[in-house]
């Protein structure tokens, strides 16, 4: 990480940011985490309705699956979890013993991480002797607006239409290497997200986000 200024940290000041050039949590840790959480579970979830399908959410924090991936016909197709943890952060034995007791040997399993370094190395082992899928994003998305421009986080990104959009291409081109989206496809017809028995259109989905969790309004 590059050296930041005096100057340039009273800049953000009165910012949350603060706090990650000391390395601290820029609120309290567990808030701060189920908001990481459910920033990316936003993100999978209009992904995934905007490729057609319909995932059902789930709470973050719960032990279960985070989101149930069904067709049209609302056959499930896919399990999902998500996690988005710091570089530094290691995914817990706990987590691991969820992941695994909550999959399913008749459907595509996917876990979803910021880096593989958040698994040791055992854990993947395992996981991929399961046929669980492992994506990596190759960062963690804040689930706050930006991240001061001066700081060479690139292993961290603001949660705005910008990281969206990454990681909306970095799904896309795993369901495609999977086979549950043709290469190139046009999407015809968009499908929603179920989260509390209601459904949403994607863009939907995104505006309201901010309503149904503690997270940001996008920008």
């Amino acid at each position: 990480m590059t050296e930041v200024k005096e100057s340039e940290l009273e800049l953000i000041s009165n910012s949350i940011f603060t706090n990650i050039f000391t390395n601290k949590y820029p609120e309290e840790r567990r808030i701060y985490c189920a908001k990481s959480g459910q920033v990316r579970e936003v993100i999978v979830a209009y992904a995934s309705a905007l490729f057609g399908y319909y995932p059902e959410l789930f709470s973050i924090q719960a032990n279960g699956i985070d989101i149930i991936l069904r067709d049209i016909s609302g056959k499930i197709i896919m399990l999902i979890e998500v996690t988005n943890d710091r570089l530094t952060s290691n995914i817990g034995l706990k987590k691991i013993k969820s992941i695994i007791k909550n999959a399913d040997s008749s459907l595509p399993n996917l876990l979803i991480v910021s880096f593989i370094d958040n698994l040791n190395k055992n854990d993947v082992d395992v996981l991929r002797a399961l046929k669980i899928h492992i994506l990596e994003i190759g960062f963690q998305t804040q689930p706050y607006y930006g991240i001061h421009p001066n700081t060479t986080l690139d292993c961290m990104k603001p949660y705005n239409k910008r990281t969206i959009n990454k990681e909306v291409e970095i799904y896309r081109y795993y369901l495609e290497f999977i086979g549950l989206l043709n290469k190139g496809d046009y999407i015809m017809t968009q499908g929603k997200v179920i989260y509390k028995d209601k459904e949403y259109s994607p863009e939907e989905f995104l505006k309201y986000s901010a309503g149904l969790f503690k997270i940001p309004k996008i920008k």
